[in-house]
């Protein structure tokens, strides 16, 4: 069963506390995405250590709630994940952090910080890549 309520207490949970939206100085990846209909904008910057695990996200973001609540769950998700585990996430995997039921327009305002995440890892090195 979905939730039909947009602003849920986890949805504004995540938007109030974003603990990676920071700038982050040392990185390896950038990447950037936007959703041009509703004015959300993301830029990711991405730290791995030699084994191709995620140590730090840093994250800039303008836009609704529901890009950057969405950006704030998939950040505390994907620190520890290995990059090649990073290459396989979808849209379903987004849509699937929490139970609401988005309209298409807000699931492209969901979507915005993947696209940015996929954005800072198009070229990623063949030694991460198995």
């Amino acid at each position: 069963m979905t939730n039909n309520l947009l602003y849920t207490k986890e949805l504004m949970h995540y938007f109030k506390n974003q603990p990676y939206k920071k700038d982050l100085q040392n990185y390896d990846y950038f990447g950037k995405a936007s959703n041009d209909h509703c004015g959300d904008n993301i830029e990711v910057k991405i730290k791995v250590n030699e084994e191709g695990e995620i140590v730090d996200i840093g994250y800039k973001s303008d836009g609704c709630a529901v890009s950057q609540s969405y950006m704030s769950m998939l950040a505390e998700d994907i620190v520890g994940l290995n990059i090649s585990g990073l290459l396989k996430l979808n849209d379903n995997y987004v849509e699937s952090l929490i139970d609401l039921d988005l309209t298409p327009s807000r699931k492209n305002c969901a979507l915005v910080g993947l696209r940015a995440i996929k954005d800072a890892v198009k070229e990623i090195d063949d030694r991460f890549d198995n």
